[in-house]
């Protein structure tokens, strides 16, 4: 597979597969093993940061005064944490897929939506995002639950960044891996 173009299309011939098993065997593999690194930081980014907002979601779930004395507040927290970066994995994996998508296609209102989308995300802080997800959508008249604002802010974010990471990772596939593919 790695000897070039030419005899990765005459095995993919030979072998009598179909376009979706070129993708997936040939130009699949590369990509995954380039996301790999950077997605795996990332992920270890989102639980730190989760750790946070599921606190701060947690206390105002409780009206945080009588927390303090009470002994399962990390172990809450803890669960807290995990629920929320599943939310967000979940979310946010299914939505950076799309937007690394729209980031790679021919049409450029969508790829240019896509772009903008990235660039304001990524340029704004993560509390900010889940400040305007809680507060200002409860002034617009949309009240949500503390967990369901920071499940939502937290999937925007991580779509932006997984988008743009696997994005790049989609496009450093070797150009002999793409003419193998088709």
């Amino acid at each position: 597979i790695q000897s070039g173009a030419r005899p990765q299309w005459e095995a993919a011939e030979c072998l009598a597969l179909s376009r979706w098993q070129w993708l997936s065997l040939v130009i699949l593999p590369p990509a995954v093993r380039i996301a790999t690194p950077p997605t795996v930081g990332f992920i270890v980014q989102i639980i730190k940061i989760n750790s946070l907002a599921s606190i701060l979601g947690f206390v105002e779930l409780v009206r945080a005064g009588h927390l303090i004395n009470n002994s399962f507040v990390l172990l809450e927290g803890a669960l807290w944490t995990v629920v929320l970066s599943l939310i967000s994995f979940i979310g946010g994996g299914l939505g950076g897929a799309l937007v690394a998508l729209a980031r790679i296609s021919s049409w450029r209102p969508l790829r240019y939506l896509a772009i903008a989308y990235i660039e304001i995300i990524q340029g704004t802080p993560l509390l900010l995002i889940l400040f305007l997800s809680y507060f200002e959508l409860s002034i617009m008249g949309l009240t949500l639950p503390p967990l369901v604002a920071a499940g939502l802010s937290m999937t925007i974010y991580v779509s932006a960044y997984l988008g743009e990471i696997w994005r790049g990772s989609i496009q450093s596939v070797a150009r002999t891996q793409w003419e193998a593919a088709e």
